[in-house]
């Protein structure tokens, strides 16, 4: 691990934090470093999957060993026990990821069908992996990253190989029409398990895959080279930096474009995905027919993706307000048809976070005004990092200081800050945020502010005054757990509330 951390670090003061963060992902799996626009870049493009350690990494990395090895002539049997020390150590270092471990078991059974003259069969090695790594752990079925490898693999070894069967393969275009239906193939097979795990679904990555994949596999064995030779080769950083370059500029220029990525934050998408799925296994059953099978899967994307979209516009006609933050830090999103509204309440650094996460699950791209009540310069930083993809209109801001340079802030004193609507109001005080839609009213307080009258919802954040006495008529949420444990929603966190302009409310809790 000692070793690891030099290398990590050699990566970094080498080539910068993205360039660097970057490469240490490749080649360790390590996502902690890189920058958060990067990684939404990257996921957005569909080559996010290339910075975690898994069957990609290992195949590229024993590749390019047995060809070292043919070309030295070694001994097969003795060509398989160093493939395996490599695949082990590099295993080892990714610190023990899922994926990588059925990719060794699927590498050691198609190289051992070559030394006792057997047929490999990709379906038949993805079973046996399967099967000896839920024999040894059962619970690994809830990993994200065991699904997301097996139905990957499934999908460019089986599915993409018999969809694909009978296509001419002969000129060079044939072979790039080929190639590109593969990792189409492949993506379709991998999208309803990432439509579960992933807020973001890329419709591009069959093209990024084909063009930007190359140039990242290439990186990754300069990385293991420099890896593997003690790290004294540094003109491989140099040559690994300037396509790291290249890579993170098409990315960043081609995932600002709406059409590359479809949001998948509610679970009716999901779940019209899954019984799609099910559909299309069914027709592969009973039928055994392509051309079926192809119309099936076609109808499927098109039922996700219309079913996901109609969803997205009937949500937006719901006047909704979202509570998020970390324990009893709260922040609140208003949105109501085309406008959307944030409030920071209690200047926490995580609650940027928080809020760029449920933009992304609700597909927000637009934001009328963010309103910063306190530490209004380190919380623009935060949020004008975390919501690089969203576009801000404007920023009100507690004070009379502009938080950036040549910016038009809109100032508020302790009064505070009121915005109309014909259906909505809400007043910020100072102290409370109060929504108003209709007969509906809700407000949002410290703990240790005065509890106001006539409030048909009311959220406290913040730490509760020990000996304090707080109101419980159900219409109260608490998210100081601590102090408030005897009351109906005490500790309750990353809620949304759906308002009613007759006064009703319905409340949400939120993964």
């Amino acid at each position: 691990m000692d070793y690891k951390e030099k290398i990590i670090s050699d990566f970094r003061i080498t080539l910068g934090d993205d360039c660097g963060g970057f490469f240490v992902g490749m080649v360790f799996g390590e996502k902690r470093i890189l920058d958060g626009s990067v990684k939404t870049s990257l996921y957005r493009t569909g080559i996010g999957h290339v910075m975690a350690v898994s069957g990609l990494h290992i195949s590229v990395m024993a590749m390019f060993v047995m060809m070292i090895l043919d070309f030295l002539r070694i001994n097969k049997f003795m060509s398989f026990g160093l493939v395996n020390i490599f695949m082990a150590l590099m295993v080892t270092m990714a610190n023990y990821p899922v994926s990588a471990i059925r990719a060794m078991i699927m590498i050691d059974i198609a190289f051992s069908a070559k030394l006792f003259l057997r047929q490999n069969d990709t379906f038949n090695s993805l079973s046996i992996a399967v099967l000896l790594i839920c024999i040894e752990n059962p619970y690994v079925i809830y990993s994200s990253g065991f699904l997301l490898s097996v139905v990957g693999t499934f999908g460019i070894g089986v599915f993409a190989p018999y969809m694909v069967k009978n296509f001419p393969n002969v000129t060079i275009s044939d072979r790039i029409i080929c190639l590109f239906l593969t990792m189409l193939c492949t993506s379709i097979a991998i999208l309803p398990v990432s439509m579960i795990y992933f807020d973001e679904i890329s419709l591009i990555s069959p093209l990024t895959n084909i063009f930007v994949l190359p140039m990242c596999s290439f990186c990754m064995i300069l990385g293991m080279i420099y890896t593997v030779t003690g790290g004294f080769i540094i003109p491989l950083l140099w040559s690994a930096g300037g396509i790291i370059k290249i890579i993170l500029f098409i990315v960043g220029k081609v995932s600002q474009f709406k059409f590359t990525y479809i949001s998948c934050g509610n679970d009716i998408a999901v779940k019209i995905a899954l019984i799609c799925a099910v559909a299309v296994i069914m027709v592969k059953v009973a039928t055994e027919n392509r051309k079926y099978i192809v119309v099936s899967v076609a109808l499927s994307v098109c039922v996700t993706a219309c079913g996901s979209a109609f969803y997205g516009s009937m949500s937006r006609d719901i006047f909704t307000v979202a509570v998020l933050g970390k324990g009893n830090n709260a922040s609140a999103v208003i949105s109501y048809k085309s406008r959307n509204y944030i409030i920071d309440l209690s200047g926490h650094y995580k609650n940027p976070q928080y809020v760029g996460k449920y933009l992304s699950d609700k597909d927000i791209e637009s934001v009328d005004c963010i309103i910063l009540t306190s530490d209004v310069h380190s919380l623009y930083s935060s949020y004008a990092s975390e919501l690089e993809f969203t576009n801000i209109e404007n920023w009100f801001v507690m004070g009379n200081t502009s938080p950036y340079k040549n910016g038009n802030s809109i100032f508020f004193d302790d009064n505070g800050y009121q915005i109309e609507n014909s259906d909505y109001k809400i007043r910020y005080d100072g102290e409370a945020l109060t929504i108003t839609f209709g007969n509906s009213e809700m407000c949002l307080i410290s703990a240790k502010s005065e509890v106001p009258d006539h409030i048909g919802l009311i959220v406290f954040y913040g730490n509760i005054p020990k000996d304090s006495e707080m109101i419980c008529d159900g219409k109260s949420i608490y998210l100081d757990e601590k102090e408030a444990v005897s009351y109906q929603y005490a500790g309750m966190n990353n809620f949304k509330t759906e308002m009613s302009a007759d006064g009703t409310y319905k409340i949400i809790e939120m993964k």
